[in-house]
């Protein structure tokens, strides 16, 4: 679309051109306004990681950590599991004992030693045996909770240190009750959720601070702090300082974390971690409160941030964090503060025919943002092996890498030839019938096949690298973990060829990397887009009015399991889906579309009896009426997608959407 030919350089074109030109940069900086609340951005790289087993005890300095729910986890250790109480069962900090900062807490094996000046070291277990003979009560904040007492051994070392008596050291099992921050109490409204699980640490499972943020901080200070005296879990380099204030989500890899508020500073940020003493100035406190005090948070200065866990996953030093930024950032203009006079604006615009076109332009932009409903949720469906049977499930979780549920992860396994090749359905249609189930009670997943006997495989896997193969899906290379030799002779002999292993996408391997993936058409993907073993997007989204109209060109009809969407919607018509630009799902869940689905020979597999039909169809059909420029003689069908912000979802949810308008 263009400008009109007979633009003149009269004032009054002058002036609607000019007039033009600012509601285009309005438009233009509104868009970029949009993106920065609700798509994900590069802001920084993961700096250091800690890990502090023991509450108020000195952290351990890690190069990679596992996320988790309640917490990093490093070699089964995780944060903050450990506290020390006094003898009314209340927990003990740095706040009342600055010397418990000198206690180094380090790993050997399956035992965490401790060492403090003047003291012999002392081991005891990382995940010693459940005895309800030393269940303890212990008090942290305002909740009151089982946990497992670690002995008379090291409750007298702790006594001997601190030289007073009746402390005692707790520890809670992977099982046992954890605290909900969402019923933390606080004087301000806080956002946690329910779910939101932490073992001892004063509020949630994760701090996030960055260097920029400390670098500013140490700016005001005579004497500069380090890091060590904040505690955070994760630092961030790379972004502005108090970047972290404005984030809403944050993704590192895999996982997503959820900021709550910011992490409140007190008189613990005061004690020297080196030589666990207390600053007589109440250094940085003291600084702090002149510059960093905000609402709601009284007169405690806010200094990094609490995050919950959404999406888990493994992260590393030096790994890029993408985040979307809070609606409420107000360091930059809000879209609704464009100032200009509407009679103005709109004799401008009666003025010229190309203030027409930029206002109308930037109108569709504006309507374009508005989420309406189009449809429910009507099933979905996790294939935890690439091209094997999938299952149907009430809810779910949405992940970074797809749909989540009873520790599987949709496509996170996969079945390679001898060479790394992945094997599928267009080429071995039998594979159909492979059924993999999980147990909801034990942590493996079953798997069966017409004529074979059962197998059993974990659902979950820790990496072990001496099992780990490059794998090859299409044109991309990727890591996958061995399931081993019992699931490899299983596989080989049900598909009748030789070499045939079973690979697993365990946390921490490398995951395809949507954005460098070559596609003929142009690659619409984002960074921090990733997919485990899926062709393209981590999610396929199909409409069963799109389904019934294909149906109602055939002779013989097919089902939705013939297209393996993850999620199926009832639309008030068929193909609505194409139209889709951004969907939400329920209260939380955004996706981003990403392209058509192009459709394939696999389709033609019955998955009944995974056998492939003679005659070609419903790929047949689908080229009779759904092959579109640019996709060539591919029919396209669903639509691919990757997620922006995670949470769960069920049947019965509505589905809203933003429509693509040309």
């Amino acid at each position: 679309m263009g400008l009109p030919d007979d633009i003149s350089s009269s004032p009054a074109a002058i002036i609607g051109t000019l007039a033009a030109g600012v509601l285009i940069k309005y438009g233009v900086g509104s868009y970029m306004h949009w993106c920065r609340k609700h798509c994900y951005q590069k802001v920084g790289t993961v700096a250091e990681l800690y890990i502090y087993p023991v509450k108020s005890f000195r952290g351990i300095r890690v190069r990679r950590a596992d996320c988790t729910k309640v917490g990093l986890q490093y070699h089964g250790v995780f944060d903050r599991h450990w506290t020390v109480s006094t003898r009314n069962g209340v927990y003990l900090t740095q706040r009342q004992e600055p010397k418990m900062a000198l206690i180094e807490t380090s790993l050997q094996e399956n035992t965490m030693l401790l060492d403090a000046p003047g003291m012999k070291t002392i081991r005891i277990p990382i995940d010693p045996p459940l005895d309800k003979s030393k269940m303890s009560k212990v008090t942290v904040k305002t909740d009151t909770l089982d946990s497992l007492d670690c002995g008379d051994d090291v409750a007298e070392w702790l006594c001997r240190y601190f030289n007073r008596d009746g402390l005692r050291l707790h520890f809670s099992p992977r099982d046992m009750e954890k605290r909900d921050a969402s019923k933390a109490v606080k004087t301000w409204n806080h956002p946690a959720l329910p779910g939101d699980l932490t073992a001892f640490s004063d509020y949630c499972a994760y701090m996030v601070l960055s260097n920029p943020s400390l670098a500013a901080l140490n700016e005001r200070l005579d004497d500069q702090v380090p890091i060590d005296n904040f505690r955070a879990n994760i630092i961030v380099d790379g972004c502005e300082a108090f970047a972290e204030d404005s984030w809403k989500s944050i993704r590192i890899g895999e996982a997503q974390l959820r900021p709550l508020d910011a992490c409140t500073r007190c008189v613990l940020v005061t004690v020297d971690q080196f030589k666990g003493e207390k600053n007589n100035n109440e250094e940085p406190l003291a600084t702090l409160k002149k510059f960093r005090l905000k609402p709601p948070y009284g007169e405690k200065p806010a200094f990094g941030v609490n995050a919950a866990l959404d999406a888990p996953g493994s992260i590393k030093v030096g790994d890029p964090i993408y985040a979307i930024y809070y609606t409420t950032d107000t360091t930059m203009s809000s879209v609704s503060e464009f100032t200009t006079p509407p009679s103005v604006l709109l004799a401008t615009l009666a003025a010229t025919s190309a203030m027409k076109f930029a206002f109308s332009a930037v109108i569709r932009w504006r309507y374009s943002q508005d989420f309406e409903q189009v449809g429910r949720v009507t099933a979905l469906n996790i294939f935890p092996a690439k091209s094997c049977s999938g299952y149907s499930v009430q809810s779910a979780e949405c992940t970074l890498l797809g749909l989540r549920h009873c520790d599987v992860t949709d496509r996170h396994f996969l079945v390679v030839k001898s060479n790394g090749d992945f094997l599928h359905q267009r080429i071995k249609p039998q594979m159909a019938l492979i059924k993999f189930t999980p147990e909801p009670d034990d942590d493996v997943i079953t798997i069966r096949a017409p004529g074979m006997e059962t197998i059993t495989v974990p659902k979950d896997q820790p990496v072990d690298r001496s099992k780990v193969i490059m794998c090859r899906v299409f044109d991309s290379k990727l890591e996958g973990q061995d399931c081993g030799d019992e699931a490899g002779r299983w596989f080989s002999r049900f598909l009748n060829t030789a070499g045939v292993r079973l690979m697993y996408a365990a946390s921490g391997l490398t995951k395809k990397d949507l954005p460098s993936v070559h596609v003929a058409w142009g690659n619409p993907c984002v960074a921090g887009d990733q997919a485990a073993f899926s062709d393209f997007g981590s999610y396929l989204i199909l409409s069963e009015d799109s389904v019934a109209a294909l149906n109602e060109r055939l002779e013989r009809q097919v089902t939705m399991s013939n297209f393996r969407p993850s999620i199926v919607v009832k639309t008030d018509g068929p193909f609505q889906e194409d139209n889709w630009q951004e969907i939400k799902i329920g209260d939380t869940v955004r996706m981003r579309m990403l392209d058509y689905c192009t459709r394939c020979l696999l389709t033609t597999v019955d998955p009944q009896t995974g056998v492939k039909a003679d005659d070609g169809e419903p790929l047949k059909t689908l080229k009779s009426f759904r092959c579109f420029n640019p996709y060539g003689s591919s029919p396209c069908f669903g639509v691919n997608a990757a997620v922006d912000v995670s949470g769960p979802v069920q049947v019965g949810d509505p589905v809203y959407a933003i429509l693509r308008r040309s």
